[in-house]
């Protein structure tokens, strides 16, 4: 079996792509670019493009060169993961119907996976179908047109060069009013840096200013909803709100330092993000099921499901920012 360090486009696919008629691939994260130079060397090939990591979102300029491609082309599809952890896999699998060719490793599908840096690919005689069939079934078109329901879509980052301190104030005078004077109310070098690295990856603070985040998902969306986030209670775990696909915790709420919570029946929350990657919102001096349990007078000691919240029209909690760590909550769309 051969292993590839070097040259891998030219390796894998100068040497697979012209034998086999069909390539379906897994990978952490994408580049419509690469997909097109792909799709314009090898025009024969029908390509199923699976991502992985678009919990975290996707480009809008990648987005929209996917969905150009994909309307062009019928015989290439790119899939998003929408529910699930997060899928880092590498994997290709080139078939023609009577042969299968799969390679696994460590190059993303870009260019910088396949030509710019140093990876590794090696072929593997093992089937992965099982691989393929999970990610479908986490997974969603790019085309579909409610895909922006669960994926976060958004502006290309900014590329600041920062070399010294009087530069860093400079950049951050000249970028958004709101994160200076967050850094100079609370002066902590922590927030200083979480600010910076959210100038970095260009976070709207305007769009982000009001948002909404589900408190519990349908069933058919996650099939452990009784026993995790708002009802991990079940398993004698502190009840949460999860993140879902369509917005980043990371992107709203302070990443490592505690915020309020203001609520629309004049209550304080002190709050923070927890778990794996910051996916949690919990609440550190109250019990945020039993919270939301006796507002919307639901019935004591069970799981609260999607359903018993449509029936009190109240499936999402609604935010307003006031600053980088106080917000203000409500079950009313604000």
């Amino acid at each position: 079996m051969a292993t590839y360090t070097e040259n891998l486009y030219q390796n894998i696919f100068g040497n697979y792509a012209n034998r086999f008629l069909q390539i379906r691939i897994i990978s952490g994260y994408g580049s419509a670019k690469f997909l097109k130079r792909v799709m314009d060397e090898y025009p024969h090939l029908n390509i199923e493009l699976y991502l992985g990591m678009t919990a975290e979102g996707v480009s809008i300029d990648n987005h929209n060169e996917y969905l150009l491609i994909c309307r062009q082309n019928e015989g290439i599809k790119v899939f998003y993961q929408i529910s699930g952890i997060p899928n880092h896999m590498k994997i290709l699998e080139y078939s023609n119907g009577i042969e299968k060719k799969l390679l696994v490793g460590s190059a993303n599908f870009t260019e910088n996976g396949f030509i710019y840096q140093k990876e590794l690919m090696t072929e593997i005689e093992e089937t992965l179908d099982f691989l393929f069939e999970d990610q479908i079934n986490r997974s969603m078109l790019c085309t579909e047109q409610n895909i922006a329901d669960f994926i976060n879509l958004y502006s290309e980052p900014l590329e600041l060069q920062i070399d010294t301190e009087d530069d860093k104030i400079n950049n951050l005078e000249d970028s958004t009013p709101s994160v200076i004077a967050a850094t100079v109310i609370h002066d902590k070098p922590s927030i200083y840096y979480n600010n910076l690295i959210l100038l970095r990856k260009n976070i709207d603070w305007d769009y982000y200013k009001k948002f909404k985040l589900p408190i519990v998902l349908p069933s058919h969306r996650n099939h452990h909803w009784a026993s995790t986030g708002i009802n991990a209670w079940t398993e004698q775990r502190k009840p949460v709100l999860e993140q879902t696909s369509r917005l980043l915790f990371k992107n709203v709420f302070p990443d490592g330092e505690e915020f309020y919570i203001y609520t629309d029946d004049k209550l304080i929350f002190r709050a923070k993000l927890t778990g794996k990657f910051s996916r949690q919102l919990e609440l550190l001096n109250a019990d945020l099921y039993r919270y939301i349990l006796n507002r919307l007078k639901l019935e004591e000691n069970k799981p609260i499901s999607y359903e018993s919240l449509l029936r009190r029209n109240s499936t999402s909690l609604y935010f307003e920012r006031i600053n980088f760590n106080e917000f203000y909550m409500s079950f009313n769309e604000i």
